[in-house]
């Protein structure tokens, strides 16, 4: 298969980063990475991001297109933290009992496809839904404590706390260029394909990224 296209619509600028990394390292051959939202030019981020413009974007027929002729694939990446706010409108709960991970995937995963018009190849879009956000995903790459890698709420709290007992600038603005040069040291630690397989055992929407990635690669 030759070098692969896509195109990345993601809540800011550290999920572009990582998301980036993970298509680099686990495609077989490196991928051409096109940022669509937020648009990011030398590392900066250089329009507003977050949930609500993932969603928003999800909806422009016209710019959904264009990106398809011009990529393979169209990978889009949000957070569950915020589901239950409108307009994303998902709840976590159902029937008085909370949703379990393979759940709440399941029905953001309709959410985001409900949103994008039937005009679109939907075969061609590749979902990154973390729960309940990214930094939940880059645990297992820093964290040595199996419990604490399985952790899928409070996670950059935690992720801050190994940081410092590891002499490292915790993540508090994470678009701020410290941060970025965090990730860029925690994601160095996942260089090969299998590293990344590992770490994604841990959280079903990091398994989920990568499996849809197999379909295409493999």
């Amino acid at each position: 298969m030759g070098q692969l296209k896509f195109a990345l619509i993601t809540e800011g600028i550290s999920e572009h980063n990582i998301i980036k990394h993970i298509l680099q390292r686990y495609c077989c051959k490196e991928p051409i990475i096109n940022q669509l939202q937020p648009q990011v030019i030398d590392n900066k981020q250089r329009t507003i991001g977050g949930w609500s413009e993932v969603l928003k974007y999800c909806e422009r027929e016209g710019d959904l297109q264009e990106a398809l002729r011009n990529n393979d694939y169209i990978v889009i990446q949000i957070d569950t933290d915020m589901c239950e706010t409108s307009p994303f409108s998902v709840a976590k709960q159902e029937n008085g009992r909370m949703l379990t991970e393979i759940e709440l995937w399941n029905k953001v995963a309709e959410r985001l496809l409900s949103a994008i018009p039937d005009s679109i190849d939907k075969s061609r879009i590749v979902l990154a839904i973390s729960s309940d956000i990214i930094e939940c995903w880059l645990l297992p790459i820093f964290c040595t404590n199996e419990t604490t890698k399985k952790k899928n709420f409070g996670c950059l709290n935690q992720l801050n706390a190994e940081l410092r007992r590891n002499n490292l600038h915790p993540i508090t603005d994470k678009n701020s260029n410290q941060a970025q040069r965090t990730y860029r040291i925690i994601l160095k630690l996942i260089k090969k394909r299998n590293d990344i397989k590992k770490c994604a055992d841990y959280h079903y929407g990091f398994n989920m990224f990568l499996q849809q990635l197999s379909n295409i690669t493999d």
